[in-house]
C-alpha cells in the first residue's frame, strides 16, 4: 500500500528538541537548534533562518519568529504559502492568528492587542493579559475553567460560558479518589452554529455559537461493543483523542482497539463506538494515542508501540479495520521510536526518534 521512497537526517543528536515539523506546498519545514529549515528533495534546502530566540507555528499558514538584535528583539511573521516575512512592532509578542487578524501582548504595557494581518494596524486592545484562541472568523477567550466568544473586529464580548465546575469529576486511580476541576482543553470546530470543544477528563460539549447555551454533553457511547475492554468504560479519552473531519462533518478518534464517531449533522445520535480487535490480532498491533494521527476522508495513520514495538499502520475508517502496517526501527533511547507523523499528497512522513525523516509513497 505504501513504499519507502526517501530518508533524510533533519537534526543532529547534539541539537535541542525538534519544536515542530510540518508540510506546506510539498515542502518540509522544521525548527531545531534555533534554526528553521525548508526543504524540497528535488532542489535541496530552500531556506535557513537562524539565530532565533523563539519560534511559534500559528495555525497552518504562519510562523512567528523572534531573534535578539542590538536594540532589543526583532519580531517577524512568515507566510508559509510564499515564504514572505513581515516585520512586526518589536513591542508586540504574537501568540494567535487567522487569515485576517492576529493577537498578541504589548511588552511594555502588558495589554492584549489585536492587529490586522494586512498591515498590522491595531483593531482593539484589552487591559492586561488575556488568552484568545482564534478559530476561523471567531475569537474565543479561555481561562482554564470558562470560555467566552468575542467579536474579532471590535473585541466586544458576545457571550460568556461562566464555568465548567458543573463537570468536575473524581479521579478514581487514587485511593481515596481525588476531586478534580474540569478544565478547558481544546476547540474542535464551529459546525452548524455549534461550538464543539472538550474539557477534562475527555468530555465533549456543544455550545450555541449565538448565545453560548449548552446544547450537547457527550461522555459515553450509546452502547459498547461486545468485545469492549471494561477498563476503558470512562470518558477520559473520547474528548482527549478526538479530531474534526470537516469534509464529513464528524468528530472521530482512534485509540487502542476502538474507533468512534460523532456525526455533527445529527449529534442527537451521540457517540458511536466500534471495535477492531480482529484486525489488531491479525497485524499484532494497536493504535497508540501518544502520536498525532493524520487522516484522510477514508483512512487514519497511526503508530503502535504494543504488542509489536515500532510499527506504523493505516486504519480504514469505512470498514473499521487495519489494512496496512510496516515496521519502524527500534529506538535506542527508550523513548517511542516515532516523534511526528504527517500525510500530504499521497505521501506519509514519519520523523523517528533518531531524527530521520522517512517518506512513504502510496503505491
Amino acid at each position: 500500500m505504501f513504499k519507502q521512497i526517501d530518508e533524510l537526517l533533519i537534526k543532529k543528536k547534539a541539537d535541542r528538541s525538534l519544536l515542530f515539523f510540518g508540510i506546506f506546498n510539498n515542502k518540509y519545514f522544521w525548527e531545531t537548534n534555533q534554526t528553521i529549515f525548508f526543504y524540497e528533495r528535488e532542489i535541496g534546502k530552500l531556506l535557513k533562518f537562524g539565530n532565533l530566540t523563539r519560534s511559534l507555528l500559528l495555525g497552518n499558514s504562519y510562523l512567528y519568529l523572534e531573534n535578539k538584535i542590538v536594540t532589543g528583539t526583532e519580531r517577524r511573521l512568515m507566510n508559509l504559502k510564499d515564504l514572505n516575512i513581515s516585520m512586526i512592532d518589536k513591542e508586540i509578542k504574537l501568540y494567535s492568528c487567522n487569515t485576517e487578524y492576529c493577537i498578541g501582548i504589548h511588552q511594555s504595557t502588558g495589554d492584549t492587542v489585536a492587529l490586522t494581518m494586512s498591515d498590522f494596524k491595531e483593531l482593539w486592545k484589552k487591559e492586561g493579559k488575556h488568552y484568545f484562541v482564534q478559530h476561523e472568523e471567531f475569537a474565543f477567550s479561555n481561562r482554564p475553567y470558562d470560555l467566552a466568544l468575542y467579536d474579532n473586529e471590535s473585541g466586544d464580548l458576545i457571550w460568556h460560558f461562566p464555568s465548567f465546575s458543573q463537570f468536575d469529576y473524581e479521579e478514581k486511580i487514587f485511593t481515596p479518589p481525588e476531586r478534580r476541576k474540569a478544565m478547558f482543553k481544546t476547540i474542535f470546530c464551529v459546525y452548524n452554529d455549534i461550538v464543539w470543544l472538550s474539557v477534562d477528563p475527555g468530555r465533549i460539549l456543544g455550545l450555541s455559537i449565538t448565545n453560548g447555551e449548552l446544547k450537547y454533553n457527550i461522555t459515553q457511547p450509546k452502547s459498547y461493543p461486545k468485545d469492549h475492554n471494561p477498563k476503558f468504560e470512562r470518558s477520559s479519552f473520547f474528548g482527549a483523542y478526538s479530531q474534526f473531519d470537516e469534509q464529513r462533518g464528524m468528530l472521530f478518534g482512534l485509540l487502542h482497539e476502538e474507533y468512534w464517531e460523532i456525526d455533527l449533522n445529527n449529534p442527537d445520535e451521540g457517540l458511536m463506538l466500534y471495535s477492531f480487535k480482529e484486525s489488531c490480532k491479525k497485524f499484532g498491533l494497536i493504535a497508540d494515542g501518544n502520536i498525532r494521527q493524520p487522516f484522510t476522508n477514508d483512512e487514519m495513520f497511526f503508530y503502535s508501540g504494543y504488542p509489536k514495538e515500532n510499527a506504523i499502520g493505516v486504519f480504514d475508517r469505512n470498514n473499521k479495520e487495519i489494512i496496512w502496517a510496516a515496521p519502524v526501527k527500534k529506538s535506542l533511547t527508550g523513548f517511542p521510536p516515532i516523534r511526528r507523523m504527517e500525510y500530504s499528497n499521497d505521501k506519509l512522513y514519519v520523523v523517528t526518534d533518531d531524527w530521520h525523516l522517512i517518506v512513504y509513497q502510496r503505491e
